[in-house]
């Protein structure tokens, strides 16, 4: 799929759902957004992660950045840039970083895109995408996904997209199906996945383009679960000897705020 700006939308038989917006810039930058679900509170948060561990819970009292946005606007979206500067934007947001390399507001130093890492650049989850906003149609410029491709079990609701930055080097290795674009990678279990490809129109211009693994989960229904959320890669990584990843830092987003505790919000104040 060849598009600055993509529209991921997910079908089940004729109807069709909108999960996320992907936007390539001018400066070489990519970005992520979501304006297609009900919620308008998100929150929006920096945490350490421990790799060595399969599973890691966070609460609020864990992260070392947190705020609530009243996102009416649907605007909130994750940057990432050739740097290696990733970060939330949106109304009323500010997170940039000077020249010295001190970054204001919410966001972290990852990898640059020239060398982008073998895994997930970011991941969403979706607990349920019959739940977002519906199209009559899509257009040349959208990734139109058939539930029936990426699932065996129709009545899983909760949807995960995962998108890989993959070097622009790479894209000899795109093959097309039924008019959609796909490359394969391998995952660190070995398995060989499928990924749809959303790049920018003129690739030549850019580092890479996104590969998406996208696919539909049952709900553990001891856990409680955002409606929409996201998350990104990590930045501030800590390897071992051998060159294994210990921990590092990553940017979150929920909707709506589930933590149910009281949290600084990012919104600034109305002019008096």
């Amino acid at each position: 799929m060849k598009s600055n700006k993509t529209t991921v939308i997910l079908q089940k038989g004729e109807t069709k759902y909108k999960l996320m917006k992907i936007i390539f810039t001018n400066d070489g930058s990519y970005s992520v957004t979501a304006p297609y679900h009900n919620e308008k509170k998100a929150c929006l948060f920096k945490a350490a992660v421990d790799y060595r561990k399969h599973e890691q819970f966070l609460s609020l009292s864990d992260t070392i950045d947190n705020v609530e946005l009243d996102d009416d606007d649907l605007a909130l979206k994750i940057s990432h840039h050739p740097s290696g500067f990733l970060h939330f934007s949106g109304k009323g947001i500010t997170s940039r970083q000077d020249a010295d390399g001190t970054i204001t507001g919410i966001g972290i130093q990852s990898w640059p895109l020239s060398a982008p890492v073998p895994g997930p650049a970011f991941y969403v989850k979706i607990k349920n995408y019959q739940d977002m906003i519906k199209t009559a149609q899509s257009g040349a410029e959208d990734l139109c996904v058939n539930l029936e491709t990426i699932s065996a079990d129709e009545d899983n609701t909760n949807t995960i997209v995962e998108g890989f930055f993959i070097r622009q080097q790479s894209q000899r290795y795109i093959y097309k199906e039924n008019g959609l674009e796909y490359i394969s990678l391998i995952h660190s279990s070995g398995v060989i996945m499928k990924l749809h490809v959303v790049r920018p129109a003129k690739i030549n211009q850019y580092f890479g383009f996104l590969g998406l693994h996208i696919h539909t989960e049952a709900l553990n229904s001891s856990l409680t679960y955002a409606e929409y959320s996201f998350s990104t890669s990590s930045g501030d990584v800590v390897c071992d000897e051998n060159k294994q990843l210990l921990t590092g830092t990553c940017l979150y987003a929920m909707y709506p705020n589930i933590t149910n505790e009281k949290l600084p919000s990012l919104n600034w104040p109305p002019k008096l």
